[in-house]
C-alpha cells in the first residue's frame, strides 16, 4: 500500500530561490555599458564575451576588474594568458554583443573585418567607444564566476560618445536630461 508523503522543503532553499530572483530582478534595473572582454590564447586563438560586470577598481594603478561565468571559453583562455582587452561598446554594435554574448560559436565571435588583430597580440574591436588593454594581474574564483583584475596598459577613446546600454533585459541608448525635447 502506497503512501503519499508531503515533500520535505529546506526553508533555507526556498529563501536561496526567492533571494535569486530577487536579486535577478534587482539587476534588471541596473543600468550598464555593455562590453565585450577579448584574448588571445597561447595557441593563437581569439576570444571574445559580452560582459556587464565590468568596473574600475582604481586610478593609482590604474586598473579594472571583470566577472566571467567560468563556463565560458574566455574565463578558460583568461587562465594562461597575461592581458586581455574590454572593449566598450557603441550604440550600433548591438550584433556584435548579441554574438559574443552566445549567438555565435566561442571561436567564430572574433573575425579580422570587425577586430584590429595584430599578430600575436590581444584583438580590440573597431569602432568601440573605448577600448582598455589590461595586463592580468589577479584571479579569484568566487560562486559560478572567475573575477579577473587588471592594470590598464593603454587605453583608446572614440571621439563620439554614444554607448551601448543594457537594462531590464534590452539594449538602448543613453539619452541626457537637457537635451532637445526635455523640458
Amino acid at each position: 500500500m502506497a503512501t503519499d508523503k508531503p515533500e520535505r522543503v529546506n526553508a533555507d532553499r526556498i529563501m536561496s530561490i526567492a533571494l535569486d530572483k530577487a536579486l535577478a530582478g534587482a539587476m534588471r534595473r541596473y543600468a550598464s555599458s555593455v562590453s565585450v572582454v577579448s584574448c588571445r590564447d597561447r595557441a593563437g586563438n581569439c576570444y571574445a564575451v559580452t560582459a556587464t560586470a565590468v568596473s574600475s577598481v582604481s586610478f593609482e594603478p590604474p586598473s579594472m576588474l571583470i566577472c566571467l561565468n567560468r563556463k565560458t571559453a574566455l574565463a578558460a583562455a583568461l587562465e594562461d594568458v597575461e592581458e586581455f582587452s574590454i572593449n566598450i561598446l557603441s550604440s550600433g554594435q548591438v550584433d556584435i554583443s548579441n554574438d559574443c554574448a552566445g549567438g555565435r560559436e566561442a571561436l567564430d565571435r572574433v573575425e579580422p573585418g570587425r577586430w584590429n588583430m595584430e599578430k600575436g597580440r590581444t584583438p580590440t574591436l573597431k569602432g568601440a567607444q573605448a577600448v582598455l588593454l589590461c595586463r592580468r594581474t589577479e584571479k579569484m574564483s568566487y560562486g559560478s564566476h572567475e573575477i579577473f583584475l587588471g592594470d590598464v596598459t593603454q587605453v583608446e577613446l572614440s571621439e563620439e560618445v554614444d554607448p551601448l546600454v543594457y537594462l531590464n533585459g534590452q539594449y538602448g541608448i543613453f539619452s541626457p536630461f537637457g537635451e532637445e525635447g526635455d523640458d
